[in-house]
């Protein structure tokens, strides 16, 4: 896992050091594909860990659904589409590029670029999930 860490920062490290010839597509693209080479599935690379009723996604482009019933998600990467069936009672992202589609959230922290979170409900007395984003182009929405 150290490896893979080390991959993709020096992966990211790389292809965000190109950000004036390429747009961040590219950029996640490249990614992507060199992760994947360095011993990644097709696509993917990197863990989930599912454990005490919490999700925790490492890596580049994975596409899963999960349910939860109060958890955590966790996403430390790039380029992946996560779906939650039921309550998170928190999700933190951190990384560029992810997309998570949630039913239920009380509280968002998304650290990094053009990363979303989409929404359906919350049970804050605000309607709205408490929510901390720093990074351009990232965003909380609710749907």
């Amino acid at each position: 896992m150290k490896k893979l860490k080390f991959v993709l920062m020096l992966v990211l490290g790389f292809a965000f050091s190109n950000v004036y010839s390429q747009s961040l597509g590219g950029i996640l693209n490249d990614a992507v594909d060199m992760a994947s080479k360095a011993g990644g599935k097709a696509g993917t690379a990197g863990d989930i860990t599912e454990e005490n009723g919490n999700v925790h996604v490492e890596g580049v482009g994975h596409k899963k659904t999960f349910s939860l019933t109060g958890g955590t998600l966790l996403i430390e990467g790039t380029s992946n589409v996560i779906t939650v069936n039921g309550f998170a009672s928190k999700i933190v992202v951190e990384g560029a590029g992810n997309t998570v589609y949630v039913d239920k959230v009380n509280n968002v922290s998304i650290g990094g670029s053009s990363s979303k979170v989409y929404y359906k409900t919350t049970d804050n007395k605000s309607k709205r999930p408490n929510v901390k984003v720093s990074g351009p182009g990232a965003g909380v929405i609710k749907r």
